[in-house]
């Protein structure tokens, strides 16, 4: 049977004895992770965790793609067991936080300094799937405002060009589709909802 859906990749660890299959999308990142953790007797606790925050309206998407495989997987591993056996048990926790740092920049409006756009930058990436990690992962933080923001992932962060080329999202207060574009013209767009600020 084959388990994994064209565009998805998977990666396995072994922790203390426990299976964890990671399982990404050439496009959407992360998808969660399926758990096979050996317990006492003949048992098997296999819990699939969707990466994001369950608000998240993305996490559907990826739950659509994650679930499917979990239970091929259930399936196969079924079909190893007597009849009736209840050796698996199904389980499903919360994803941990990772505790990565993520940089953002607030650019503040000139008059009343609340911030007119955020961007966030994806650490190490220039893939559309590297931007849909860090929509993930900051998703409860950007969710909580209306704030024009934007998830960013530049190969070239530092070097100044202003005419390299870059990936951009815009999450809020909207989500919009990724595109390439150049440092100079995102700052245009910036610019202007710093001038429009204070005159709506």
């Amino acid at each position: 049977m084959k388990i994994l859906p064209p565009g998805v990749s998977c990666a396995k660890e072994i922790i203390d004895g426990t299976q964890i299959y990671n399982f990404r999308h050439h496009k959407l990142g992360s998808l969660g992770r399926i758990v096979i953790q050996s317990l006492p007797g003949r048992n098997s606790n296999i819990s699939y965790e969707v990466s994001g925050d369950s608000s998240d309206p993305m996490s559907a998407e990826r739950l659509e793609i994650l679930k499917p495989i979990h239970e091929k997987i259930m399936l196969e591993m079924r079909k190893q067991l007597p009849p009736g056996d209840p050796s698996l048990a199904q389980h499903a926790p919360p994803t941990p936080s990772s505790g990565e740092f993520v940089k953002s920049q607030g650019n503040p409006c000139d008059i009343c300094g609340e911030f007119t756009s955020i961007l966030i930058f994806a650490n190490n990436g220039f893939r559309q799937s590297d931007v849909e990690d860090y929509a993930r992962k900051m998703y409860p933080v950007y969710s909580q405002h209306d704030t024009p923001t934007w998830i960013i992932a530049d190969p070239d962060e530092g070097n100044n060009d202003q005419n390299s080329s870059i990936l951009a999202m815009q999450v809020r207060p909207e989500r919009k589709p990724i595109i390439l574009t150049t440092p100079k013209e995102l700052n245009v767009i910036l610019e202007k909802l710093d001038k429009a600020h204070c005159k709506k």
